[in-house]
C-alpha cells in the first residue's frame, strides 16, 4: 500500500502537508490515470488510505487538462455529467471539526448543484 511504502521511505508521492488525520488527498498533477483521450479513469488517494476515485459511468469521465493552473494540470468536470466516485470515508473520525480545501474555477455564473 502507499501508506506502507511511505512508512518505509519508499513513497513515490511527496510528503503530505498534513501530518495527522489526513483522510483523503487528490492532486491533479500526481496519481491521475487517464485513457487515450485524457479522460480520468482513476484518481489515486495520495493519503494512502485507499479511497481512490473512479468514474461510475465511463461516459461521464472528467478530463485531465495539462498546464491550466500555472504549469499544473487540472481535472476538468463538465458541470453536468462528469463525475468520479470513491469509497466511503469517515472524515470526522470521532472529531467535531473538519477542514477541506478545493480549488475551483467556475466556467460561468449559472447555478450548478454539486456535492463533494
Amino acid at each position: 500500500s502507499l501508506l506502507l511504502s511511505q512508512q518505509q521511505n519508499l513513497n513515490p508521492w511527496p510528503a503530505a502537508p498534513v501530518v495527522y488525520g489526513l483522510q483523503v488527498w487528490y492532486r491533479a498533477d500526481l496519481g491521475t490515470a487517464t485513457d487515450a483521450n485524457n479522460r480520468v479513469t482513476r484518481w489515486t488517494d495520495l493519503a494512502g488510505n485507499g479511497v481512490h476515485a473512479t468514474p461510475a459511468d465511463p461516459a461521464a469521465q472528467p478530463l485531465l487538462v495539462p498546464a491550466v493552473f500555472g504549469a499544473k494540470p487540472v481535472v476538468r468536470f463538465d458541470g453536468s455529467t462528469s463525475t468520479l466516485r470513491s469509497g466511503t470515508v469517515d472524515l470526522l473520525k470521532g472529531r467535531h471539526d473538519i477542514t477541506g480545501f478545493l480549488v475551483v474555477s467556475p466556467a460561468s455564473s449559472r447555478y450548478i448543484p454539486a456535492s463533494l
